[in-house]
């Protein structure tokens, strides 16, 4: 009987939709008619399916849409079947209340839960709030500029981590105190905690792609910053991976990728090994749709036995994104949503309902999600049966994930995970103070942060205008850095970001030996960009201590510009990049850089603006890592001067496509390439230890601004932070020992 009954809810949903696709001249009225029609009948069949997991004859069901509604539809009178469900309806009500006995005893209420939710503030922005799981004691716990969402709570239940703008990690406590960015930029989904509530995973995804195609997974010890790809064997990175979750052991991860030609829910060891599809579906491609069926968003039981996931259609085919209308083909791929449960072993597969994005409570019950009557429906299936969880405004539009508070006992140390990521920064390293550099703060601002060179212990130093480009004093108690007002200013603070003062107007600061800070300004305007009708950009050199009125070194010539001095280390020389004219035809665009009508060269000059000399010229012929040419550029820019004064560094590529690292001598002979990085990628502003042996970079060669150390030689390249582009460069500073 059970079979029959859903079997035949089935056809009427069908027969609702064909009716109306063969209907002559659909009215306005008779259009939201059949809308009401369908969703109802599409709560029947779920009731049907709920009846029958909880071992319920649904025959009741059958005969009633039977006898009922089916003699309406096929009338065509979907008005009078609109008030009869709502009959339907009434009736099963008095049905599930009828199967309660009133002399039986009534199970005592578990104590409420708390649950921290995503859904729109007044203003559409997407924002965290903490409740309890019946909706009450509700408070807002972010106050973003930007969306928050995708929240999750640790398992010692001391910490949230959440996404905001899409792009940026941020850690806090659960009452939103004490919040940090772990890691900015790129685009950012779904992280997820480690049973040892300190190291998290997360999906990166390349900017300007779709998660769906590029999504790689990344482990991160929240506490140091440090982290590592999940995959990085080649066969396994040219597929997506993503939306990983651990297994409450700390054994095995879950995640979404499309190795096998659709998205299927894999599970692998926590190192990456001995990865295998969960549960493969025993379809690819639903039959009535004639679209790939995908499974994605695992999530893991408590207790480890069972692993729920969303199956069907991808939304990603529906009217509003292929730009096609076709309402009766949205709803047949909306049918397709449903959260299913499966054991970790890939065994005793069942679906659990509609719905998407599925979760568990602390004690181990599956909850789903769906749209409806304009807002969300959250379900959580109990032992009695599924029932609503109040937890998001009705009829609210925007909303997203919630994650519950964990069950924690306070007397029981954190559990231990099998994976901790290894330290990829060299055991001796190098003398030096912190490191400055250009990150993002919460108002989506370019900010100046410090961290040691560890990569821990972040400390923000400026919290106003945008921040770039930092230089340190040659004692590293001060320094200065560029303040866009917008016009770019000098200003020179203590290393904590205290005493702030303005010294003058201009770019590109170098801090030297002698108490002199070199910078890129025209005619002490600010302007510092070449622009047709505009003077170019010279070098100038003020005192740190102010009041005294700056000089300018460089000057007259043909030239575009001339930004970004660097001091040799006795004061005495200055290196900088000057823009040259040039026939565009002569740089190489075979891997699609543009040809530029001017090329940017290196200059040194005595620091009373006497004997310049050019040091680079062209043909800097890059290489990847396997010695494969990349491409032959002429441009070079960016350079700092080693502590010793023997060697610069400098950027090499064609500007505004991609570039490398370089060194050469001071001389102008022993040019060699340091990074290797493929093309597209930029590997710029390298900027030097103290002690002359490591170079920091910035690259983006994993789709994000990231700021990177290497030796002096090249080797060992690793990441330290990501940095934030923006209004100025994301150059970084190495802070001299404090004397």
């Amino acid at each position: 009987m059970k079979t029959k009954t859903k079997f035949l809810v089935a056809c009427l949903l069908g027969f609702v939709f064909l009716s109306h696709a063969n209907a002559q001249s659909p009215t306005d009225s008779n259009e939201a008619a059949h809308q009401r029609v369908a969703a109802k009948v599409e709560r029947v069949m779920e009731t049907v399916q709920e009846w029958e997991h909880s071992g319920r004859d649904s025959s009741v069901i059958g005969k009633t849409m039977r006898e009922k509604v089916r003699p309406l539809l096929e009338a065509g009178k979907f008005a009078e079947a609109d008030v009869e469900l709502d009959r339907v309806f009434a009736q099963l009500d008095n049905a599930e209340k009828s199967t309660e006995s009133p002399t039986a005893p009534k199970a005592a209420p578990h104590p409420l839960r708390e649950i921290i939710v995503s859904y729109a503030d007044e203003t559409s922005k997407l924002q965290l709030y903490r409740l309890n799981e019946d909706g009450s004691a509700r408070r807002r716990i972010t106050d973003g500029t930007h969306d928050c969402t995708m929240p999750a709570w640790s398992p010692d239940g001391k910490k949230i981590v959440y996404v905001q703008e899409g792009a940026e990690l941020w850690l806090s406590d659960p009452d939103g105190k004490n919040p940090k960015m772990l890691e900015g930029s790129g685009l950012k989904m779904a992280p997820a905690w480690l049973p040892d509530s300190k190291h998290i995973v997360w999906t990166e995804v390349t900017s300007g792609n779709s998660p769906f195609q590029t999504g790689q997974l990344n482990f991160m010890n929240t506490e140091t910053r440090q982290f590592r790809r999940l995959f990085s064997d080649p066969e396994q990175v040219k597929f997506s991976n993503m939306m990983a979750v651990v297994s409450p052991a700390g054994t095995k991860v879950a995640f979404t990728s499309n190795r096998s030609g659709h998205y299927r829910i894999w599970v692998s060891n926590l190192d990456g090994s001995d990865a295998s599809p969960l549960s493969p579906e025993a379809a690819d491609v639903d039959e009535t749709l004639q679209l790939p069926i995908d499974q994605k968003v695992p999530s893991w039981s408590p207790d480890g036995k069972w692993i729920a996931h969303w199956e069907g259609v991808e939304m990603s085919h529906l009217s509003l994104f292929t730009g096609k209308a076709d309402h009766q083909r949205d709803m047949l791929i909306g049918g397709t949503w449903n959260v299913w449960v499966v054991g970790s072993d890939g065994k005793n597969k069942r679906k659990a309902g509609r719905g998407d994005d599925p979760n568990w409570s602390p004690d181990g019950f599956v909850t789903r999600s769906f749209p409806d009557k304009g807002g969300a429906n959250v379900m959580i299936e109990m032992k009695d049966g599924w029932k609503e969880l109040p937890i998001i405004p009705a009829k609210m539009p925007r909303y997203g994930r919630f994650t519950w508070k964990p069950e924690t006992d306070p007397s029981l140390p954190s559990k231990p995970t099998a994976y901790n990521i290894p330290n990829q920064r060299a055991a001796a390293e190098p003398t030096g103070g912190r490191i400055a550099f250009p990150g993002r703060d919460q108002q989506g601002r370019q900010q100046l942060f410090t961290i040691r060179i560890d990569g821990t212990d972040r400390r923000q130093l400026t919290f106003e205008n945008n921040n770039s480009m930092p230089s340190w004093s040659p004692d590293g108690a001060r320094l200065v850095c560029v303040s866009r007002t917008p016009a770019p200013n000098l200003t020179i603070m203590d290393e904590d970001g205290g005493n702030k003062r303005t010294l003058v107007l201009g770019d590109a600061p170098d801090w030297g030996p002698n108490g002199q800070i070199a910078y890129t300004s025209a005619d002490q305007t600010g302007h510092t960009r070449p622009t047709p009708g505009r003077q170019p950009a010279e070098i100038w050199v003020v005192d740190a201590k102010g009041g005294g009125t700056p000089r300018q070194v460089t000057s007259g010539g043909n030239h575009g510009g001339r930004v970004h001095p660097s001091w040799s280390p006795d004061g005495k020389r200055l290196v900088f990049m000057q823009l040259t004219h040039q026939d565009p035809a002569t740089d190489d665009t075979s891997n699609g850089c543009p040809a530029l009508p001017v090329r940017a060269e290196l200059w040194i000059i005595d620091a009373d603006g006497a004997h310049p000399r050019l040091l680079t010229t062209t043909g800097f012929s890059n290489h990847d890592a396997s010695g494969q040419l990349i491409n032959s550029a002429n441009d070079a820019n960016a350079p700092d001067w080693s502590p010793a004064g023997d060697v610069i560094t400098f950027w090499s590529g064609q500007e505004g496509c991609y570039g490398q690292v370089w060194r050469i001598n001071a001389d102008g002979s022993g040019r060699t390439q340091l990074t290797k990085a493929p093309i597209p990628s930029h590997n710029d502003d390298p900027a030097w230890s103290p002690d002359g042996r490591r170079i920091l970079f910035t690259t983006d060669r994993n789709g994000r601004p990231e700021t990177w150390v290497m030796d002096a030689d090249g080797s060992h390249p690793r990441f330290l932070t990501a940095s934030k582009p923006g209004p100025g460069p994301g150059d970084a500073a190495w802070q001299p020992v404090r004397r």
